[in-house]
């Protein structure tokens, strides 16, 4: 345990250190009369591997001020049962996950949300057949791990804008 922690340490570390570096290529949203505010992305993280999460919580936050976990869960149940009390605009989802796994935490969120919530399903299989299916239960984007963490923070931040003006425009 003490091993995986510290391998967990260094990931975050060097991810710190090439946020830094490569910041200018994520783009930052202003809005508002004075220029200086600009709109909160909020996230959940859905997946059964605590240090896989922190590593995508600490590596978001960090690459883009933008970006907020706001709830995180570690299998599908807890994870919808934690989207009634906590609004997002985008879940980052496991496919293989206890309880309930991503492909039916994915259809449910559709259902129940419908596309107010986008979806980026990932897993460790590179399966054409496994994407395919994580497209048509729902998800907007699939990545197969292992993913640049910077086109994971890109697509959330495209993503989240896709939903933030669309919910101006409805609402």
């Amino acid at each position: 345990m003490a091993d995986e922690i510290q391998k967990v340490y260094y990931i975050l570390q060097y991810f710190r250190r090439r946020s830094r570096k490569n910041s200018e290529n994520l783009s930052y949203t202003k809005c508002g009369t004075s220029g200086g505010d600009f709109v909160v992305i909020r996230i959940l993280i859905a997946d059964d591997y605590l240090p896989f999460r922190q590593v995508l919580k600490d590596f978001l936050e960090t690459a883009n001020p933008r970006l907020k976990v706001v709830v995180q869960a570690s299998n599908g149940r807890d994870a919808l049962n934690l989207l009634e009390k906590n609004p997002v605009d985008v879940a980052l989802i496991d496919i293989r996950m206890p309880i309930m796994d991503g492909m039916e935490l994915c259809r449910l969120i559709r259902k129940g949300w419908g596309q107010h919530i986008g979806i980026i399903t990932y897993t460790g299989l590179n399966s054409p057949r496994l994407t395919a299916q994580a497209l048509q239960t729902g998800a907007d984007l699939h990545f197969v791990k292992p993913f640049e963490l910077f086109s994971l923070a890109s697509a959330v931040i495209k993503l989240g804008d896709s939903r933030k003006v669309a919910a101006v425009s409805v609402g």
